[in-house]
Parts: structure tokens; C-alpha cells; sequence
């Protein structure tokens, strides 16, 4: 299941965050564009104090991390971290034991209004999925 809360997003915006979060375009819902898109789901991400961040993939599968490129705690037994590297993108990496289960770049459009996640899945026999 957890592979495919993170297949490919084209996804559009749905709420606004708080007028704190109004400042960080990755705050909001977003939702899969099923026209671009296989499985359909959705991510929330919004503010949980100062540089961090709860990411919702699904109800009850949800990630509160510092968005400060370390590895933290996240669903079950994995670690979880995010690395701002722009304004508009972001890197996040998940890993269990030490492993890179999938990394994924997360870009918002200049609009703000479109985030692409080109997302790269490490399986157990060495094989990647896109």
C-alpha cells in the first residue's frame, strides 16, 4: 500500500492552509489528476510549527516531520526526511533499516497551483519503479 501512496502525482490544488501557511506554497490538499495519473489518492500538507510539516497520505497513514533534510521517525518503522531545495521543491526520501525504500521530487508550478512528484521506488530485488 505504501507504494502506492507515493506512484507519480500530477495533482491539483484544493484548500488554501492558514495565513501563516498562506507564505509556503506546499501547504494545502492536493489531489491526484486521474486523467495523468494511476492510483487515484490524495496529500495533505500543512504547518506543524516552525519548518515542519504533517504530510497526510491517506487517513491514519500520515508523516510529521522538520523540513531540515535529516532522517526522522515516520510510518511504520521508516524514517522519513524532506529537504527544501527551492521555494517550489522539494526532496523527500523514505528508508527502512538504513535502506532507501523511495525518493521523490516534489515541484510546484509557478502558480502554485500544480505540484508534479517524479517519484523513483526502490523494491527489495533491486528493481526501480517510476
Amino acid at each position: 500500500m505504501l507504494s502506492r501512496i507515493f506512484q507519480p502525482l500530477l495533482v491539483a490544488c484544493l484548500v488554501a492552509g492558514t495565513s501563516r501557511a498562506a507564505d509556503d506554497p506546499f501547504v494545502g490538499k492536493w489531489k491526484v489528476n486521474p486523467s495523468k495519473s494511476n492510483p487515484t489518492d490524495q496529500m495533505k500538507v500543512e504547518v506543524a510549527g516552525a519548518n515542519r510539516y504533517t504530510i497526510t497520505f491517506a487517513p491514519g497513514a500520515a508523516d510529521t516531520v522538520v523540513a531540515n533534510g535529516s532522517d526522522q521517525p515516520g510510518l511504520r518503522g521508516t524514517t522519513f526526511s524532506i529537504t527544501v531545495e527551492g521555494p517550489n521543491n522539494w526532496k523527500v526520501i523514505r528508508k527502512k533499516g538504513g535502506r532507501t525504500l523511495l525518493t521523490a521530487n516534489w515541484t510546484l508550478s509557478g502558480d502554485g497551483k500544480t505540484l508534479t512528484d517524479a517519484y523513483t521506488e526502490y523494491e527489495d530485488d533491486g528493481s526501480i519503479l517510476n
